[in-house]
Parts: C-alpha cells; structure tokens; sequence
C-alpha cells in the first residue's frame, strides 16, 4: 500500500507474477508482452499499456469506477500476470 513499484524487464521465464497493491504507482517493462495473458483490474485505478496490446484486449469490462481487462489468450500464453490495484496508476512498457 502506498508505494511505488518497478519492475526490470519481465521476460519468457516468468511463469506466474501476481500483484495486488493500493494507492501504488507501478511500472512494468517487458519487450515479450504477448507471450503473457494478462488479468488487470481495479478501482479508481489507470492503466496504461502499448497501443499494439489494445488489439489483444479479449475482456474488458468498465463500470463507473471499476475496470477489468484480460489481454491474450489464456491457453496459448507461456505466463501469467495478474495485477489487482486500486487507487492506482499502473503503467506497462
């Protein structure tokens, strides 16, 4: 909770990472985004991502102040990435 996170370059070998956080700025980078299925969620959060991810976007739910994406396909992906933030600004590069 209140924090700031970065993390280095995510790559192939990454089976699983999970990051729940609130009131957070969280930064990820990864050249090898589509080999990953992505779940991001949260309220009152903004999540920015590469404009090419937008055509993988399979999910995307948006209430009020609440949204949800899944980005890829689940069964062809090598990993998973789940970050669950509220409050927060959540930027992958």
């Amino acid at each position: 909770q209140h924090s700031d996170l970065t993390v280095g370059i995510v790559g192939i070998g990454l089976s699983k990472l999970e990051i729940d956080a609130q009131f957070s700025d969280i930064e990820i980078e990864s050249g090898l985004w589509s080999s990953f299925y992505l779940v991001l969620e949260g309220s009152f959060t903004n999540f920015s991502f590469p404009s090419i991810m937008k055509s993988w976007i399979v999910y995307k739910s948006k209430e009020i102040n609440y949204v949800e994406y899944e980005i890829n396909d689940r069964e062809k992906s090598s990993g998973r990435i789940k970050i669950d933030a509220n409050h927060s600004d959540v930027d992958l590069d």
